[in-house]
Protein backbone atom coordinates (compact mmCIF):
# COMPACT_ATOMS: atom_id res chain seq x y z
CA UNK A 1 0.00 0.00 0.00
CA UNK A 2 2.94 2.94 0.83
CA UNK A 3 4.43 1.61 -2.33
CA UNK A 4 1.56 2.09 -4.35
CA UNK A 5 1.60 5.82 -2.12
CA UNK A 6 4.81 6.59 -3.71
CA UNK A 7 4.05 5.78 -6.94
CA UNK A 8 1.03 8.31 -7.06
CA UNK A 9 2.79 11.34 -5.35
CA UNK A 10 5.82 10.58 -8.06
CA UNK A 11 3.36 10.68 -10.63
CA UNK A 12 1.55 13.58 -9.22
CA UNK A 13 4.83 15.28 -8.88
CA UNK A 14 6.13 14.47 -12.30
CA UNK A 15 2.56 15.77 -13.83
CA UNK A 16 2.95 19.09 -12.21
CA UNK A 17 6.44 19.76 -13.18
CA UNK A 18 5.71 18.93 -16.91
CA UNK A 19 2.84 21.16 -16.51
CA UNK A 20 5.11 24.42 -15.61
CA UNK A 21 7.53 23.40 -18.28
CA UNK A 22 4.58 23.38 -20.46
CA UNK A 23 3.55 26.72 -19.43
CA UNK A 24 7.22 28.18 -20.00
CA UNK A 25 7.75 26.35 -23.79
CA UNK A 26 4.25 27.74 -24.45
CA UNK A 27 5.06 31.34 -23.72
CA UNK A 28 8.42 30.77 -25.43
CA UNK A 29 7.12 29.57 -28.70
CA UNK A 30 3.37 30.85 -29.42
CA UNK A 31 3.04 29.82 -32.65
CA UNK A 32 4.64 25.99 -32.18
CA UNK A 33 5.04 23.91 -35.41
CA UNK A 34 3.31 20.94 -36.07
CA UNK A 35 5.78 18.58 -35.19
CA UNK A 36 6.14 21.00 -31.63
CA UNK A 37 2.52 21.23 -31.22
CA UNK A 38 2.27 17.53 -31.40
CA UNK A 39 5.02 16.49 -28.78
CA UNK A 40 3.76 19.60 -26.70
CA UNK A 41 0.31 17.26 -26.83
CA UNK A 42 1.85 13.89 -25.76
CA UNK A 43 3.72 15.49 -22.69
CA UNK A 44 0.88 16.92 -22.27
CA UNK A 45 -1.56 14.39 -22.33
CA UNK A 46 1.33 12.74 -19.97
CA UNK A 47 1.55 15.37 -17.10
CA UNK A 48 -2.41 15.52 -17.50
CA UNK A 49 -2.55 11.70 -16.38
CA UNK A 50 -0.06 12.49 -13.50
CA UNK A 51 -1.72 14.86 -11.78
CA UNK A 52 -5.05 12.72 -12.40
CA UNK A 53 -3.21 10.08 -10.71
CA UNK A 54 -4.69 11.59 -7.44
CA UNK A 55 -7.87 11.31 -8.54
CA UNK A 56 -8.41 7.11 -9.48
CA UNK A 57 -11.76 6.03 -10.61
CA UNK A 58 -13.13 9.55 -10.23
CA UNK A 59 -12.64 9.66 -14.46
CA UNK A 60 -14.13 7.03 -17.13
CA UNK A 61 -14.19 7.54 -20.85
CA UNK A 62 -15.51 5.69 -23.59
CA UNK A 63 -15.11 6.38 -27.47
CA UNK A 64 -16.85 4.99 -29.84
CA UNK A 65 -15.83 6.23 -33.71
CA UNK A 66 -17.15 5.59 -36.64
CA UNK A 67 -15.24 2.65 -37.71
CA UNK A 68 -16.52 0.92 -34.38
CA UNK A 69 -14.19 -0.11 -31.89
CA UNK A 70 -14.75 0.85 -28.46
CA UNK A 71 -11.94 1.72 -25.63
CA UNK A 72 -12.48 1.85 -21.96
CA UNK A 73 -10.56 4.14 -20.10
CA UNK A 74 -10.14 5.11 -15.93
CA UNK A 75 -8.28 7.43 -13.66
CA UNK A 76 -4.74 8.53 -15.34
CA UNK A 77 -5.39 6.95 -18.94
CA UNK A 78 -8.79 8.64 -19.02
CA UNK A 79 -6.90 12.33 -17.96
CA UNK A 80 -4.33 11.13 -20.62
CA UNK A 81 -6.83 10.05 -23.55
CA UNK A 82 -9.25 13.53 -22.88
CA UNK A 83 -6.14 15.47 -23.34
CA UNK A 84 -4.68 13.06 -26.34
CA UNK A 85 -7.72 12.53 -28.53
CA UNK A 86 -9.44 15.12 -27.69
CA UNK A 87 -6.90 18.49 -27.76
CA UNK A 88 -9.30 20.97 -26.04
CA UNK A 89 -6.27 23.90 -26.28
CA UNK A 90 -5.86 23.47 -30.09
CA UNK A 91 -8.41 26.09 -30.36
CA UNK A 92 -6.10 28.81 -27.96
CA UNK A 93 -3.36 28.15 -30.36
CA UNK A 94 -3.46 32.17 -32.02
CA UNK A 95 -0.99 34.08 -33.70
CA UNK A 96 0.30 37.25 -32.99
CA UNK A 97 -1.72 40.23 -31.69
CA UNK A 98 -3.21 42.62 -34.82
CA UNK A 99 -1.92 45.73 -35.40
CA UNK A 100 -4.20 48.83 -33.71
CA UNK A 101 -8.12 48.65 -35.41
CA UNK A 102 -7.61 52.36 -35.95
CA UNK A 103 -6.07 51.54 -39.47
CA UNK A 104 -9.89 50.49 -40.74
CA UNK A 105 -10.85 54.22 -40.46
CA UNK A 106 -7.63 55.75 -42.25
CA UNK A 107 -8.57 58.86 -44.20
CA UNK A 108 -8.36 59.42 -47.93
CA UNK A 109 -9.44 56.43 -50.81
CA UNK A 110 -7.47 54.02 -50.68
CA UNK A 111 -9.34 51.04 -51.54
CA UNK A 112 -8.43 47.67 -50.27
CA UNK A 113 -8.77 45.79 -54.05
CA UNK A 114 -6.15 45.76 -56.55
CA UNK A 115 -8.31 46.96 -59.93
CA UNK A 116 -9.66 43.93 -61.90
CA UNK A 117 -6.65 41.93 -61.26
CA UNK A 118 -7.71 38.68 -58.64
CA UNK A 119 -5.47 39.16 -55.25
CA UNK A 120 -3.21 36.81 -54.16
CA UNK A 121 -4.63 34.10 -51.46
CA UNK A 122 -3.17 31.07 -49.72
CA UNK A 123 -4.97 29.14 -52.15
CA UNK A 124 -3.04 30.18 -55.11
CA UNK A 125 0.44 31.52 -53.48
CA UNK A 126 2.67 29.65 -50.90
CA UNK A 127 4.55 32.26 -49.70
CA UNK A 128 1.30 33.73 -48.02
CA UNK A 129 0.20 32.19 -44.58
CA UNK A 130 -2.37 29.11 -45.09
CA UNK A 131 -5.77 29.39 -43.96
CA UNK A 132 -5.29 28.09 -40.99
CA UNK A 133 -2.86 30.94 -40.13
CA UNK A 134 -3.78 34.74 -39.06
CA UNK A 135 -2.80 36.75 -42.47
CA UNK A 136 0.41 39.04 -41.13
CA UNK A 137 2.89 40.84 -42.56
CA UNK A 138 6.32 40.73 -40.54
CA UNK A 139 9.25 43.01 -41.19
CA UNK A 140 12.75 42.45 -39.77
CA UNK A 141 15.92 44.05 -40.09
CA UNK A 142 19.11 43.08 -41.64
CA UNK A 143 21.31 44.52 -38.80
CA UNK A 144 20.90 46.83 -36.55
CA UNK A 145 19.85 49.50 -38.56
CA UNK A 146 18.72 48.10 -42.40
CA UNK A 147 15.44 46.17 -43.02
CA UNK A 148 16.22 42.74 -44.52
CA UNK A 149 15.53 42.87 -47.95
CA UNK A 150 13.73 39.47 -48.69
CA UNK A 151 11.46 39.73 -45.66
CA UNK A 152 10.89 43.77 -46.79
CA UNK A 153 9.68 41.67 -50.91
CA UNK A 154 7.40 39.15 -49.04
CA UNK A 155 6.01 41.88 -47.35
CA UNK A 156 5.17 44.13 -49.81
CA UNK A 157 3.73 40.78 -51.67
CA UNK A 158 1.35 40.66 -48.96
CA UNK A 159 0.79 44.06 -48.83
CA UNK A 160 -0.11 43.77 -52.35
CA UNK A 161 -2.06 40.42 -51.43
CA UNK A 162 -4.48 43.01 -49.22
CA UNK A 163 -3.15 41.55 -46.04
CA UNK A 164 -3.93 44.02 -43.49
CA UNK A 165 -1.81 43.19 -40.19
CA UNK A 166 1.62 44.01 -39.55
CA UNK A 167 4.35 43.70 -36.72
CA UNK A 168 7.64 44.41 -36.79
CA UNK A 169 10.53 42.31 -35.48
CA UNK A 170 13.25 45.59 -34.22
CA UNK A 171 16.75 44.99 -34.09
CA UNK A 172 18.24 43.82 -30.68
CA UNK A 173 19.70 47.35 -30.40
CA UNK A 174 16.67 49.24 -30.69
CA UNK A 175 15.00 46.80 -28.29
CA UNK A 176 17.83 46.73 -25.40
CA UNK A 177 18.13 50.47 -25.35
CA UNK A 178 14.24 50.57 -24.72
CA UNK A 179 14.68 48.10 -21.89
CA UNK A 180 17.52 50.05 -20.31
CA UNK A 181 15.55 53.94 -20.69
CA UNK A 182 12.62 51.79 -19.29
CA UNK A 183 14.46 50.11 -16.38
CA UNK A 184 16.39 53.75 -15.91
CA UNK A 185 12.53 55.70 -15.55
CA UNK A 186 11.64 53.33 -12.64
CA UNK A 187 14.84 53.55 -10.98
CA UNK A 188 13.84 57.42 -10.91
CA UNK A 189 10.73 57.19 -10.17
CA UNK A 190 11.49 55.15 -6.89
CA UNK A 191 15.18 57.36 -5.89
CA UNK A 192 14.04 57.12 -2.70
CA UNK A 193 14.33 53.39 -1.98
CA UNK A 194 18.00 51.92 -0.89
CA UNK A 195 18.06 49.77 -4.11
CA UNK A 196 17.83 52.85 -6.87
CA UNK A 197 21.25 53.45 -8.08
CA UNK A 198 19.83 57.15 -7.88
CA UNK A 199 18.97 57.05 -3.86
CA UNK A 200 21.69 60.15 -3.21
CA UNK A 201 21.01 62.12 -6.14
CA UNK A 202 19.61 65.80 -5.04
CA UNK A 203 16.06 65.55 -5.75
CA UNK A 204 15.73 68.11 -8.55
CA UNK A 205 18.72 66.67 -10.51
CA UNK A 206 16.46 63.18 -10.55
CA UNK A 207 13.22 65.08 -11.36
CA UNK A 208 14.86 66.23 -14.07
CA UNK A 209 16.69 63.16 -15.17
CA UNK A 210 12.79 61.88 -14.74
CA UNK A 211 11.43 64.06 -17.09
CA UNK A 212 14.16 64.45 -19.74
CA UNK A 213 13.70 60.76 -20.30
CA UNK A 214 9.87 60.37 -20.44
CA UNK A 215 10.26 62.87 -22.98
CA UNK A 216 12.54 60.43 -24.87
CA UNK A 217 11.09 56.88 -24.23
CA UNK A 218 7.53 58.46 -25.25
CA UNK A 219 9.12 60.04 -28.06
CA UNK A 220 10.70 56.66 -29.26
CA UNK A 221 7.62 54.64 -28.40
CA UNK A 222 5.02 56.38 -30.44
CA UNK A 223 7.46 56.28 -33.46
CA UNK A 224 7.42 52.36 -32.48
CA UNK A 225 3.72 51.71 -32.26
CA UNK A 226 3.23 53.67 -35.05
CA UNK A 227 5.38 52.22 -37.63
CA UNK A 228 3.30 49.37 -38.36
CA UNK A 229 0.51 51.55 -38.79
CA UNK A 230 2.13 53.21 -41.01
CA UNK A 231 3.38 50.27 -42.98
CA UNK A 232 -0.41 49.90 -44.14
CA UNK A 233 -1.26 53.45 -44.74
CA UNK A 234 1.87 53.95 -47.02
CA UNK A 235 1.05 50.83 -49.33
CA UNK A 236 -2.51 52.62 -50.00
CA UNK A 237 -1.32 55.83 -50.12
CA UNK A 238 1.20 54.89 -52.95
CA UNK A 239 -1.30 51.73 -54.91
CA UNK A 240 -3.39 53.99 -56.09
CA UNK A 241 -1.21 56.27 -58.34
CA UNK A 242 1.66 53.79 -58.37
CA UNK A 243 -0.08 50.36 -59.32
CA UNK A 244 -1.34 47.13 -57.13
CA UNK A 245 1.59 45.59 -57.42
CA UNK A 246 4.91 46.43 -55.51
CA UNK A 247 8.10 47.62 -57.63
CA UNK A 248 11.02 49.63 -57.10
CA UNK A 249 9.89 53.00 -55.90
CA UNK A 250 7.29 51.55 -53.45
CA UNK A 251 10.09 48.78 -51.76
CA UNK A 252 12.41 51.74 -51.81
CA UNK A 253 9.92 54.17 -49.77
CA UNK A 254 8.84 51.20 -47.61
CA UNK A 255 13.00 50.78 -46.99
CA UNK A 256 14.21 54.21 -45.88
CA UNK A 257 11.48 54.99 -43.96
CA UNK A 258 11.59 51.76 -42.15
CA UNK A 259 15.72 52.49 -41.63
CA UNK A 260 14.71 56.19 -40.74
CA UNK A 261 12.38 55.14 -38.21
CA UNK A 262 14.33 52.48 -36.54
CA UNK A 263 17.61 54.90 -36.71
CA UNK A 264 15.74 57.78 -35.07
CA UNK A 265 14.52 55.99 -31.97
CA UNK A 266 17.93 54.40 -31.42
CA UNK A 267 19.80 57.93 -31.53
CA UNK A 268 16.87 59.70 -29.13
CA UNK A 269 17.26 57.05 -26.48
CA UNK A 270 21.06 56.20 -26.74
CA UNK A 271 21.52 60.39 -26.73
CA UNK A 272 20.18 60.20 -23.11
CA UNK A 273 21.63 56.92 -22.06
CA UNK A 274 25.09 58.31 -22.65
CA UNK A 275 24.29 60.65 -20.31
CA UNK A 276 22.88 59.10 -17.42
CA UNK A 277 24.26 56.34 -17.72
CA UNK A 278 27.77 55.63 -19.41
CA UNK A 279 28.52 52.43 -19.20
CA UNK A 280 25.30 50.93 -20.78
CA UNK A 281 25.40 52.83 -23.41
CA UNK A 282 28.83 51.47 -23.83
CA UNK A 283 27.80 48.33 -23.74
CA UNK A 284 24.23 48.78 -25.91
CA UNK A 285 25.00 51.48 -28.55
CA UNK A 286 28.51 52.53 -28.71
CA UNK A 287 29.41 53.98 -31.99
CA UNK A 288 26.19 55.66 -32.25
CA UNK A 289 28.17 58.45 -30.93
CA UNK A 290 29.43 59.68 -33.86
CA UNK A 291 26.23 60.97 -35.11
CA UNK A 292 25.36 62.68 -32.34
CA UNK A 293 27.06 66.28 -32.96
CA UNK A 294 24.94 66.47 -36.40
CA UNK A 295 22.19 68.64 -37.42
CA UNK A 296 19.48 67.06 -38.75
CA UNK A 297 20.06 68.10 -42.48
CA UNK A 298 23.43 66.66 -42.28
CA UNK A 299 22.65 63.14 -40.53
CA UNK A 300 20.46 62.62 -43.01
CA UNK A 301 22.67 63.05 -45.90
CA UNK A 302 25.69 61.09 -43.72
CA UNK A 303 23.02 58.29 -43.20
CA UNK A 304 21.49 57.33 -46.37
CA UNK A 305 25.41 58.42 -48.11
CA UNK A 306 24.25 61.24 -49.99
CA UNK A 307 27.20 61.51 -52.84
CA UNK A 308 26.72 65.11 -54.03
CA UNK A 309 25.25 68.51 -51.95
CA UNK A 310 22.66 68.14 -49.18
CA UNK A 311 19.51 70.27 -50.07
CA UNK A 312 16.91 71.40 -48.10
CA UNK A 313 13.07 71.84 -49.33
CA UNK A 314 10.59 73.85 -47.68
CA UNK A 315 7.86 71.42 -48.81
CA UNK A 316 4.55 73.29 -48.40
CA UNK A 317 2.20 70.26 -48.78
CA UNK A 318 2.63 66.40 -50.01
CA UNK A 319 -0.26 65.96 -52.11
CA UNK A 320 -3.37 66.03 -49.96
CA UNK A 321 -1.24 67.07 -46.64
CA UNK A 322 -0.22 70.25 -45.40
CA UNK A 323 2.99 69.31 -44.39
CA UNK A 324 4.86 72.85 -44.03
CA UNK A 325 8.34 71.71 -43.16
CA UNK A 326 11.88 71.18 -44.51
CA UNK A 327 12.40 67.79 -46.17
CA UNK A 328 16.19 66.69 -47.30
CA UNK A 329 17.51 65.24 -50.39
CA UNK A 330 20.55 65.51 -52.75
CA UNK A 331 21.38 68.84 -54.41
CA UNK A 332 20.39 67.77 -58.02
CA UNK A 333 17.23 65.90 -57.08
CA UNK A 334 15.77 68.73 -54.52
CA UNK A 335 16.21 71.35 -57.62
CA UNK A 336 14.73 68.79 -60.37
CA UNK A 337 11.64 68.92 -57.79
CA UNK A 338 11.35 72.15 -57.55
CA UNK A 339 10.95 72.91 -61.45
CA UNK A 340 8.59 69.61 -61.85
CA UNK A 341 6.31 70.29 -59.83
CA UNK A 342 6.35 74.05 -58.15
CA UNK A 343 7.46 75.66 -61.20
CA UNK A 344 6.21 73.82 -64.26
CA UNK A 345 3.47 72.05 -62.51
CA UNK A 346 4.27 68.14 -63.78
CA UNK A 347 4.89 65.08 -61.19
CA UNK A 348 7.74 65.04 -59.99
CA UNK A 349 9.76 61.56 -61.36
CA UNK A 350 12.76 61.99 -59.97
CA UNK A 351 14.15 59.58 -57.02
CA UNK A 352 13.94 61.87 -54.61
CA UNK A 353 9.93 61.95 -54.18
CA UNK A 354 10.20 57.98 -53.41
CA UNK A 355 13.29 57.44 -51.72
CA UNK A 356 13.53 60.48 -49.45
CA UNK A 357 10.71 62.93 -49.48
CA UNK A 358 7.88 59.94 -48.85
CA UNK A 359 10.34 58.13 -45.66
CA UNK A 360 10.47 61.98 -44.24
CA UNK A 361 6.41 62.45 -44.51
CA UNK A 362 6.32 58.43 -42.76
CA UNK A 363 8.43 59.54 -40.44
CA UNK A 364 6.97 62.91 -39.02
CA UNK A 365 3.74 61.61 -39.12
CA UNK A 366 5.15 58.72 -37.07
CA UNK A 367 6.74 61.16 -34.41
CA UNK A 368 4.06 63.89 -34.31
CA UNK A 369 0.68 61.85 -34.12
CA UNK A 370 -1.13 59.21 -32.41
CA UNK A 371 -4.34 57.00 -32.08
CA UNK A 372 -6.31 57.28 -35.20
CA UNK A 373 -4.39 60.32 -36.91
CA UNK A 374 -1.39 57.95 -37.23
CA UNK A 375 -3.54 55.76 -39.47
CA UNK A 376 -3.98 58.85 -41.62
CA UNK A 377 -3.88 57.93 -45.45
CA UNK A 378 -1.84 59.89 -47.73
CA UNK A 379 -2.49 59.66 -51.60
CA UNK A 380 0.83 59.72 -53.03
CA UNK A 381 0.56 61.07 -56.49
CA UNK A 382 4.15 62.78 -57.15
CA UNK A 383 3.00 66.35 -56.12
CA UNK A 384 4.80 68.34 -53.54
CA UNK A 385 4.70 71.63 -53.08
CA UNK A 386 7.93 73.44 -52.91
CA UNK A 387 7.83 77.37 -51.40
CA UNK A 388 12.10 77.47 -51.38
CA UNK A 389 15.14 75.70 -50.79
CA UNK A 390 18.26 76.01 -49.27
CA UNK A 391 21.89 74.61 -50.60
CA UNK A 392 24.48 72.91 -47.90
CA UNK A 393 24.89 75.63 -45.66
CA UNK A 394 21.28 76.58 -44.85
CA UNK A 395 21.42 79.82 -47.18
CA UNK A 396 18.37 80.16 -49.09
CA UNK A 397 19.07 79.56 -53.14
CA UNK A 398 16.57 81.65 -55.78
CA UNK A 399 15.86 79.75 -59.24
CA UNK A 400 15.49 81.85 -62.34
CA UNK A 401 12.68 79.73 -64.76
CA UNK A 402 15.97 79.46 -66.96
CA UNK A 403 17.38 77.29 -63.99
CA UNK A 404 20.24 80.09 -62.86
CA UNK A 405 20.02 80.54 -59.13
CA UNK A 406 21.67 82.83 -57.17
CA UNK A 407 21.76 82.93 -53.36
CA UNK A 408 19.66 85.72 -51.76
CA UNK A 409 20.67 87.95 -49.05
CA UNK A 410 20.03 86.36 -45.92
CA UNK A 411 18.92 89.74 -44.30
Amino acid sequence: MESLTAQIVIAFVFGVVFVVALIVLAIAFPRPTPFQEGTFRIVLALAAAGVGAMLPGFISLELNPAVGFIVRAGGALAVFAIVFFFNPAHSAIQGPTSVDDSTASMEGDGDTEDGDKAPLTSANDPMLPQADQQPMIVLRFLDELWPEPVALKVAMKHLAAGVNTAHVEWPQRTQSLFQSVSNILKELESYQQLSSRFHKVPPEVVASSLEEGDRAYQYAKRIEQNVPIRVLALWMGMKEYWGGEPNRSSERAMRNYLALANFKIQLELSRYLKGISPAEFRAIAEGLEIWFPLDERHLYAKFFSFAEPVYSADVYYVADLNVNRYMFGPKSQIVSAYFDYSVNHRPITNGWFAEHLIPQVEFFISSRYSNSAAATCVQYREEAKINKIRDEDFEEVAYDPRGRNSKLNPA
